[in-house]
């Protein structure tokens, strides 16, 4: 499975729903923290990233940044954030 996949099943969302336009506050901030963490913590470009998640790469720096510098107010923005790693570095443990 990919990244994209394990996130979705991890918070109960639809890879469509993620790549979806819909604004549900939770939709939406979920879609921001991880376009922070495929920015700041993948080799993966911001034209790249945005390609997966059907979305400009200005959104992906946008966006991206805005929920990047959040975290440093909110412990729950953190809290996705470490989620996130953790499904990624448990996958990298797969699939090696």
């Amino acid at each position: 499975m990919n990244l994209l996949t394990d996130i979705c099943n991890y918070f109960n969302v639809s890879l469509s729903q993620l790549r979806a336009y819909s604004k549900p506050t939770n939709l939406a901030q979920l879609r921001g923290i991880i376009y922070a963490y495929l920015r700041y913590e993948t080799d993966l470009s911001t034209v790249e990233i945005g390609k997966m998640l059907n979305r400009t790469h200005s959104t992906i720096i946008n966006v991206g940044n805005k929920y990047y510098y959040e975290m440093q107010k909110y412990d729950y923005l953190t809290t996705t954030y470490e989620a996130i790693r953790n499904i990624h570095e448990a996958g990298n443990i797969n699939d090696e």
